[in-house]
């Protein structure tokens, strides 16, 4: 009877061994896919090198977490997506926003390259500026969709939501966005 009892948990050890082996590829092929696109939104996000790594450390961390509850993923990206988002929302909720001189002390890419005329720079800027006013659902929505480029459908996936309605968050924000820079550009020309 023991050597029964003995065999079966080795074949049950060695099944669990193959499961924890299979996610392990599983974690391993969506880092090395997704890890460089996380950071960059993460990095977007809250303008911090360090915090973003960290960041995407822990979303990482919480992915495996995932896995190894048992639970499965359909899509791997979309889900990423959405952990990525709540992390960012936790970690700018506990963070005081930072002004524009301790961005460019941090490193935050505002530097105008040397072919960039000043036009275009501040062009950039000023769309930077106005996604950060949006709603954050919308401006992630929007940056999900032109910056990263996923799918409506993946975006839907990602805030547990209708593609309808991930259409309409994106038509509105744009919308928003329109008026805030016609505002903003009528008075600052006089």
């Amino acid at each position: 009877m023991d050597h029964t009892r003995k065999k079966q948990r080795a074949r049950h050890f060695s099944f669990a061994q193959q499961e924890v082996t299979q996610l392990e590829q599983i974690c391993s092929k969506a880092y090395q896919e997704y890890d460089r696109a996380l950071f960059r939104y993460c990095y977007y996000r809250i303008g911090d090198q360090e915090r973003a790594n960290d960041l995407v450390q822990e979303i990482f961390c919480r992915f495996w977490k995932y896995l190894l509850s048992g639970r499965r993923v359909e899509n791997v990206r979309a889900f990423l997506y959405r952990i990525t988002t709540n992390i960012t929302i936790d970690e700018i909720r506990k963070k005081k926003s930072l002004s524009l001189n301790q961005m460019l002390e941090n490193g935050f890419p505002f530097a105008a390259p040397p072919k960039e005329t000043m036009s275009s720079y501040f062009a950039r800027y000023e769309v930077q500026e106005i996604m950060q006013k949006l709603d954050k659902r919308c401006s992630d929505a929007i940056t999900m969709k032109y910056l990263e480029g996923f799918s409506n459908k993946e975006i839907s996936l990602a805030f547990n939501e209708t593609i309808n309605n991930i259409y309409i968050r994106i038509h509105r924000g744009f919308k928003k966005a329109r008026v805030m820079f016609q505002h903003q550009y009528r008075y600052s020309t006089g």
